[in-house]
């Protein structure tokens, strides 16, 4: 009777938090959390529009490639992370900003592994590491 009356208070203190349980984002903290590219492979992100990544308590992610949108699942595990296949809009990009579009979307796709840094930025790697900072209330 106790274990039930346990789990019953645990369920409604998830609930009341707005946290999903079965969320696989948001046993990270990364679920409503949306980040700005600062980095790729140690590099400013060229371009005047940066990447940007948002993950929804669904395990959603969504963004801006630099260019166009794009939209896909992540899957997390401890320090794993993984995104499905990303489906972009597919505008037509200005200079070179659809080769760099190209290769952001290719680096999420590798992504294996993520962390937060003593920063509080979000690092995915795989061969390439991309850093994101939080971005800023309001900001799109």
């Amino acid at each position: 009777m106790k274990r039930l009356i346990t789990a019953g208070l645990v369920t409604v203190a998830l609930s009341a938090c707005g946290v999903a349980a079965s969320s696989p984002t948001a046993s990270v903290g990364l679920a409503g959390t949306s980040w700005t590219l600062v980095a790729i492979d140690g590099r400013e992100p060229a371009g005047d529009t940066q990447p940007t990544l948002m993950f929804d308590a669904a395990g959603n992610v969504s963004g801006s490639a630099g260019c166009n949108t794009y939209t896909g699942t992540a899957a997390i595990e401890g320090s794993s992370i993984s995104f499905g296949p990303l489906a972009t809009t597919r505008m037509a990009c200005q200079g070179g900003a659809g080769v760099r579009e190209a290769a952001f979307l290719a680096a999420m796709e590798d992504v294996e592994a993520f962390a937060i840094d003593s920063q509080g930025q979000l690092v995915l790697e795989d061969g390439v590491v991309l850093v994101f900072e939080a971005a800023t209330p309001g900001a799109s």
